[in-house]
């Protein structure tokens, strides 16, 4: 499929979870692969993939979504030190390494049935740990969070009480 997508000579090349279903050592060479024909043929790429440790390997910035809409967006290098809307944050705690070694406990989350479609402010206000009850009511944008980084949550540009 690479192959096939390069032969057209695209300025941009899309991937959706291009790497999800292979085994480790597959996906380590074909993100090499990648990486090589990006500076190659001058080419861009957008990854799109639940897998954040392969996604930061592999890009300049990562724009994270829930429910459709984008949540933060940052430079990859500073992901794990820098991020700060409650959805990146946990979807960075629940990555697991082979050093945890049972040291994180797994929470188990009942999903409700709610889209952001039912929901009047901030589609994670109903999972945020965070949450306000303006968040249930004023949908946020994002915002300037620093050099680079932008998120869209209330909570970070709360006043102190």
């Amino acid at each position: 499929m690479i192959a096939r997508a390069i032969s057209i000579r695209p300025r941009l090349l899309i991937l959706d979870e291009a790497t999800s279903a292979l085994d480790v050592s597959v996906q380590k060479q074909i993100l090499q692969l990648l990486i090589r024909l990006q500076r190659e043929l001058d080419l861009t790429c957008l990854y799109i993939g639940h897998d954040l440790a392969v996604v930061r390997s592999v890009t300049d910035r990562i724009a994270v979504m829930y429910a459709g809409s984008i949540v933060e967006e940052l430079p990859s290098a500073e992901l794990t030190e820098c991020a700060s809307h409650p959805y990146t944050r946990r979807l960075l705690d629940s990555v697991f390494s082979v050093d945890d070694r049972g040291a994180k406990e797994i929470q188990v989350e009942e999903l409700g049935l709610e889209t952001a479609a039912d929901i009047a402010g901030c589609p994670y206000a109903p999972r945020c740990v965070n949450a306000e009850i303006r968040c249930f009511g004023v949908c946020p944008t994002l915002q300037s969070a620093g050099e680079n980084h932008r998120v869209a949550c209330l909570f970070p540009l709360s006043e102190d009480p």
